[in-house]
């Protein structure tokens, strides 16, 4: 089951870059099944890299929307 995420992370890096929300997806289905293994502290560490690739995707579709109004 985390080999799953594991290749999702690899595959979209590999396109896309780290640091893309194209890999966010990845990060947290291995968070899920970390925190499931009771390991919060590397399920915590695939959480964070969610919260840190998000804000750049809401500034960009902020930035969209306020060119198209």
């Amino acid at each position: 089951m985390w080999c799953n995420g594991m290749l999702q992370i690899y595959h979209a890096s590999e396109v896309y870059g780290l640091d893309d929300i194209r890999t966010s997806g990845g990060y947290f289905h291995l968070g899920k099944v970390f925190h499931e293994l009771s390991r919060d502290d590397v399920a915590e560490a695939m959480f964070d890299r969610v919260r840190r690739l998000s804000p750049s995707v809401y500034l960009s579709v902020c930035h969209t929307l306020s060119t198209l109004l």
